[in-house]
């Protein structure tokens, strides 16, 4: 798989944009502003459910997706001045079809269109939403936020008359490597306890806090940090901390809400506690800060919900 940073990883590099608009799986509607992108669950991002035995997309991951895809479609609409902007707020809730395990297994093909709901002179508001193939339901939802700073520099670079790919990867060309073989899940975000020795204030043996060493394939076309792979380390944490306080397998993340303050380009922290502990689900919130200045990038808002998917399909 050839191609740079947490793009490539799921599959939007701007080589496979490319392929993938020439054999129609993404195309564009700019009149009613809505693309629309035919995904197929790569297995290297599904994590395996020890309680189903099932391959499972995190639904960070189609958070991602969101992420990037919105972001597609506000550089399609020539009134956002080509500006791909920076993200505020992301938030993904599974459907009908999520909750019975329909779209979300490994091999499963699903629809997801992006629009946009309202492009000011510096706000973008976007949606989501996946649709299973087979049956037609929902899989998840959710709303991307944008703010769309102007800059002399990047307009002069986009305001051309290149094709609209070209616009878009060339967001996309850090100087990292390209990328050859897909990471799995487990490795995408391996996760370490914090060392006493890397914060300036002591810690203890009840501390839940966990570090993560930014790599190349875990940046956004700036280099920093990508946005959906903030989420999907959210998620990664959550699901531990959440079954050690419940001593219990298998929660399924119901909804995510990622507020973003800053960028990042070197390992991160990661901190988080459970708010709420119910019989039918729970709620937490999960905070990312930068190992060196404690500054937060970060803050997520997930909520879960108890043995829905122990079922057998």
């Amino acid at each position: 798989m050839k191609g740079k940073g947490f793009a490539a990883v799921l599959g939007l590099d701007s080589e496979s944009l490319l392929q993938q608009i020439q054999s129609g799986e993404l195309a564009i509607d700019k009149s009613r502003k809505v693309l629309t992108y035919r995904y197929k669950i790569p297995e290297h991002l599904c994590d395996s459910n020890d309680e189903t035995k099932s391959k499972i997309f995190p639904l960070s991951g189609f958070l991602s997706l969101f992420d990037e895809l919105t972001t597609l479609a506000i550089l399609a609409d020539e009134s956002s001045g080509n500006r791909p902007g920076v993200s505020t707020s992301l938030y993904a809730e599974l459907g009908p079809a999520g909750l019975r395990r329909r779209g979300i297994l490994t091999g499963d093909e699903v629809e997801i269109k992006a629009s946009i709901i309202r492009l000011g002179q510096n706000i973008a508001f976007t949606k989501a939403e996946v649709i299973d193939i087979v049956s037609g339901d929902v899989v998840c939802f959710g709303r991307h936020t944008k703010y769309l700073p102007g800059n002399i520099v990047q307009d002069a670079l986009l305001r051309n008359a290149m094709p609209l790919l070209v616009k878009y990867a060339s967001m996309k060309n850090n100087p990292t490597h390209e990328i050859e073989t897909k990471p799995l899940l487990r490795d995408l975000l391996a996760l370490s306890p914090l060392s006493h020795s890397s914060m300036d204030q002591e810690t203890n043996e009840d501390d839940a806090r966990m570090t993560f060493t930014l790599q190349d394939i875990h940046k956004n076309g700036f280099g920093s940090l990508h946005g959906g792979m903030q989420a999907m380390v959210m998620e990664s944490f959550g699901r531990k901390q959440i079954e050690k306080d419940l001593k219990c397998k298998a929660p399924t993340l119901f909804s995510i809400n990622v507020s973003y303050f800053s960028s990042a380009k070197e390992d991160v922290v990661i901190d988080g506690k459970t708010n709420n502990i119910e019989t039918a689900g729970s709620s937490m919130t999960v905070k990312l800060s930068r190992l060196g200045d404690k500054k937060i990038l970060s803050e997520g808002f997930l909520q879960w919900r108890h043995n829905i998917m122990q079922s057998k399909i």
